[in-house]
């Protein structure tokens, strides 16, 4: 839709509106044949009068209709509740500026009593006269006391415009050149903040209220005017604490456990999910964020915090100051995503920071100015230590949120971060456990320090092995029984995040005696598992030991559920021996569903083979490979017996990630082979092979495969990454790490490969996450590099080089295997739809030819002059299920493209003629005309998942036609960028590249 057409069917819009609520007096019609006022012009009415006029002659013989619902016409309310949802809602979701009228008259139909802003801020906020005149007009007219409209129509409006209403993002510049953007912003958007002011301040309802609340956040965020954006924060910062008035519902009065009752909203937690959506949607992304304004966010709340609690002690009761504290934390703990390190140096910032975002790595970006970075980190540093004395309190949800916050705080504020804070994090996490061992009402709090546990041991191994020592003191006794559940549950987690944390205790837990049910003998059993990640191979002594003690108290569990999880946990730790007694001695005896049999024989099938490989290294691939290859074709049995029943809760392309997880573990043996033939034949020979051999072009191709199947890691993480937990990511993350790694390697020890080739791959290689170093195969990957590779020079004997690339890969292949824990998962990624739209006058349909690679039976072509621009325009919907199963939050869609030649311009004569005709050589003109984009074109989710946004394609000089193919993805708040899938072919649009307007 054009904007002229978009202002045509937007006055339509109003005219139908006011037929609702301004029904004709007479009676005699609708308001189409409104008589005009004597000496005017009919053929004005009512298209072509100003909204002023048009509503005086509306409202001119109607008295005031007040507040109430007496509407008695039943068949109307259905009507107008209808135009409102079929209708005027989809119709918002445009991002026209052509809408001025219709959001004033809506505006005016939410509240007839508007409570404006202050004039300072609408003046200094660079509000054009003309517009700031017309506004305070309608607002101040008695138009809106006639509407026939109550309260319930009211409430709907609001409802649909919490919805659908979308702006679109404002632009200053522009808005100084066109009359239309001052008109809307500055204009319509003005009086409607104001009456939703007012619906706010006299709603029936609290619900009613923070409805109207999240549209002035949605407001705000598409104004772009920071002065409005920080006033609306302040808004609801102060609705948030309320001075006494929000009455909490979070907990019950014996048992302080949350509720379940959904009808009943606790309005602290309501304001906090305002001002946490404010701050992310507003900011977009990490490395995107607006700092002058999340410095003052950062302020407001770091204020409000302090002054409430200061005063308060650990034994503090009050559940209402408890609720109100809790909120406020929530609501700054999304500020840490946004919030850079000033300690790293900008140049650290690449462009695994885009890819591989993760809260665990310490990428950062350029900092501000010094005076603002240094009141910054003050004012951090001082809510952080207001919110570690909270993690020392003895109410489970301040301690959750506490936690939460300083767990990110540490994750993104690197090793120093962790250092600082350690010894006060410490004692207070000391101080909460004492608690709940004194207090037997408070029980879940240890579940609820384990996120700030993980985050803190990861970051400081002294912190992790403080912590182990008091727990193992306090929950273990010396005779090794006896053991608490939650103690041995935060042991685990410690020896998760920092392995090396349990080399001096491993004799000790050996020891322990259990005493309890499955529960408590699970976790020590976990804590076993993880002490194979201490060790570089199985046949250590202390990880032989761990797993042996592992194996023998697996016999007292006997809940099936516990030993799946328990499988599981082994899988991803490596104790492959474990994990098969489990499948095979237990699991696979107690199973009833096909499905389920089907499942348990292929992870039995794959832990054989890992198990072969760990104890064998190189020498157990050829014995392995088939065990893989079977349970592959499980796997596809699997997903095949769950379409044949039609399991609706379970699609059938569930096991799709499994399927390529096992399929490239495949490739990535099948190539170990293939290179140590080649160091083999290297050792016999103890000679550089020529470039004009075989044996160079095998060496050649080895690792550039190792740097393909790293992009296929690459792709499925941007794919399937957003669905899982960080343990998946991160193991995603070192498969794509080993990969390039021993691409680099072959290519360096080899020392016959291309330079020019080389170089090309190196250039686009992306630096290894950190916070992935603590997994042994990443930390012997960099021992490798820093004291055999780097040093490795072409004067090294040939033999004595091929020797040290078996040894890496033997090495390699007996580390513990980063098997991701989303592997058990099976999970189906919703499709978005999607099309690529042009301006009317560049698009035309016709059939597809032989010259075009056939999409669909209908092609859409877009005709461009050579050497000029092309601008697409993206529209579509991301499924709610897309949202729902994605385990990171994201407000913005991003795309990228790609152009291929597809074949010359062949008219009707030329086909007719016996010779073929033959175009320019494909090879010559894809050097001049492919292309990809190289940078990512992003913008902001609309209103229930939908987008629309403007692709800019580089200009092509060459006349033909080529196919442009655009990847649909969306930004997280750290800054990573995934793929969304789309409906085939949805992707994809000709463009035909010709001096001539039709071909």
């Amino acid at each position: 839709m054009t904007q002229d057409e978009h202002t045509k069917a937007s006055k339509f819009a109003l005219v139908f509106f006011l037929g609702y609520i301004l029904p004709n007096c007479t009676g005699s019609g609708d308001l189409l044949h409104i008589q005009c006022k004597q000496g005017g012009d009919k053929s004005k009415y009512p298209f072509g009068l100003d909204l002023e006029e048009l509503l005086e002659n509306c409202s001119r013989s109607f008295s005031s209709f007040g507040n109430a619902d007496s509407c008695s016409d039943e068949l109307v309310k259905v009507s107008f509740r209808k135009f409102l949802r079929l209708g005027l809602g989809p119709f918002l979701n445009s991002r026209f500026v052509s809408q001025t009228d219709l959001l004033h008259v809506m505006a005016m139909a939410v509240s007839p009593s508007p409570i404006e802003s202050s004039g300072s801020e609408l003046q200094n906020g660079g509000y054009s006269e003309l517009s700031f005149r017309r506004t305070k007009r309608l607002m101040a007219c008695v138009y809106a006391h006639n509407f026939r409209i109550g309260y319930s129509a009211r409430k709907e409006v609001v409802r649909i415009l919490e919805e659908h209403l979308s702006l679109p993002e404002f632009d200053s510049i522009a808005q100084q050149r066109q009359n239309s953007e001052s008109m809307l912003f500055n204009g319509a958007v003005t009086h409607l903040r104001a009456s939703l002011k007012g619906f706010a301040a006299s709603a029936l309802s609290q619900n009613d209220a923070i409805s109207a609340c999240h549209v002035l956040v949605r407001i705000a965020v598409y104004s772009g005017h920071q002065r409005i954006i920080l006033g609306e924060l302040e808004a609801m910062v102060s609705k948030l604490v309320g001075n006494g008035v929000n009455v909490c519902h979070c907990f019950e009065n014996e048992s302080n456990s949350v509720r379940s009752n959904n009808t009943t909203k606790c309005p602290n937690r309501e304001y906090c999910n305002l001002v946490k959506e404010l701050i992310m949607k507003y900011n977009g992304c990490r490395h995107y964020a607006d700092g002058l304004f999340t410095r003052k966010a950062l302020s407001i709340l770091t204020r409000e915090i302090t002054n409430h609690s200061n005063g308060m002690d650990n034994t503090c009761k009050d559940e209402e100051k408890i609720c109100r504290i809790s909120a406020l934390i929530e609501c700054a703990k999304v500020l840490f995503y946004f919030l850079l390190d000033s300690k790293v140096p900008s140049n650290e910032v690449a462009d695994a920071s885009r890819q591989f975002a993760d809260a665990d790595e310490d990428g950062a970006a350029a900092t501000a100015d010094y005076e603002g970075q240094k009141e910054e980190d003050q004012t951090k540093d001082t809510l952080l230590k207001c919110t570690i004395q909270c993690i020392g309190h003895g109410n489970q949800i301040l301690v959750k949120s506490s936690a939460s916050l300083v767990a990110l705080a540490l994750a993104y504020g690197g090793k120093g971060c962790a250092d600082m804070y350690a010894e006060s994090i410490f004692a207070n996490i000391c101080s909460a456990l004492l608690r709940q061992q004194q207090d037997a009402s408070e029980r879940n709090i240890k579940s609820s320090l384990q996120g700030v546990i993980s985050a803190a041991s990861r970051k400081s191994p002294k912190f992790a092995e403080s912590l182990l020592v008091r727990l193992i003191g306090k929950g273990i006794n010396r005779n090794g029984v006896g053991v608490e559940p939650e103690i041995s549950c935060l042991v685990s987690s410690i020896v998760l995040s920092q392995p090396p944390a349990i080399l001096g205790h491993a004799e000790h837990l050996v020891r322990i005696e259990p005493k309890g049910g499955d529960r408590e003998t699970s976790h020590v059993i976990a804590t076993l598992l993880s002490c194979r990640l201490s060790y570089f191979m199985s046949s250590e002594r202390h990880a032989s030991l761990c797993s042996g003690r592992a194996h023998d108290l697996i016999k007292n569990i006997h809940d099936s559920g516990t030993l799946l999880r328990l499988m599981q946990h082994a899988i991803v730790t490596s104790n492959f021996q474990v994990a098969r007694s489990i499948c095979d001695s237990r699991l696979m005896n107690e199973t009833s569903s096909p499905r389920s049999y089907l499942w348990l024989k292929a992870l039995s099938r794959i832990v054989g083979a890992e198990e072969l490989v760990g104890e064998r290294g190189s020498l157990g691939i050829p014995e392995a490979l088939p065990h893989f290859c079977v349970a592959r074709s499980y796997i596809d049995d699997v997903s095949s017996f769950c379409a044949t029943v039609n399991m609706s809760c379970i699609p059938a392309d569930d096991f799709s990630f499994q399927k390529k997880i096992v399929s490239l573990r495949i490739e990535f043996l099948k190539l170990c082979v293939v290179t140590r033939g080649l160091c083999s034949e290297t050792l016999l020979t103890n000679v550089t092979c020529s470039k004009t051999s075989r044996s160079h072009l095998h060496q050649t191709n080895v690792f550039q495969c190792f740097y393909a199947l790293a992009s296929r890691y690459k792709k499925l993480h941007r794919v399937y990454g957003i669905f899982f937990g960080q343990q998946t990511r991160s193991s995603l993350r070192t498969l794509f790490a080993v990969c390039r790694f021993l691409g680099s390697t072959a290519a360096k020890l080899f020392g016959n490969i291309d330079n020019q080739l080389f170089q090309s791959n190196m250039n686009a290689e992306i630096p290894w996450p950190q916070g992935d170093t603590s997994h042994p195969i990443v930390s012997a990957m960099s021992r490798f590099e820093k004291g055999i590779i780097r040093d490795a020079s072409k004067s090294t004997e040939p033999s004595i080089r091929a020797g040290v690339l078996m040894e890496i890969i033997d090495v390699l292949l007996r580390c513990p295997w980063p098997m991701p824990r989303g592997f058990f998962s099976p999970i189906s990624i919703p499709v978005a739809d999607m099309q690529i739209l042009a301006t009317p006058s560049e698009v035309h349909h016709s059939s597809c030819d032989d010259s075009l690679s056939v999409i669909e039976d209908e092609a859409e072509v877009i005709y461009v002059l050579p050497g000029l621009p092309c601008t697409v325009h993206l529209s579509g919907q991301i499924p709610p299920q897309y949202f729902s199963r994605s385990k990171l939050s994201f407000s913005q869609v991003v795309a990228w493209y790609t152009i291929s030649y597809d074949g010359p311009i062949v008219s009707e004569d030329e086909l007719m003629e016996e010779d073929q005709f033959e175009g320019p050589n494909a090879d010559e003109v894809n050097k001049d005309t492919e292309g990809e984009s190289e940078t990512t074109f992003a913008s902001s989710l609309l209103p229930n998942g939908k987008f629309l946004f403007p692709v800019d394609l580089c200009p092509l000089r060459r006349e033909g036609y080529y196919i442009v193919s655009i990847t649909l993805g969306c930004r997280d708040v750290r800054f990573g960028e995934w793929e969304i899938p789309t409906a085939r072919n949805s992707g994809k649009v000709f463009l035909c590249v010709s001096m001539q307007s039709d071909a």
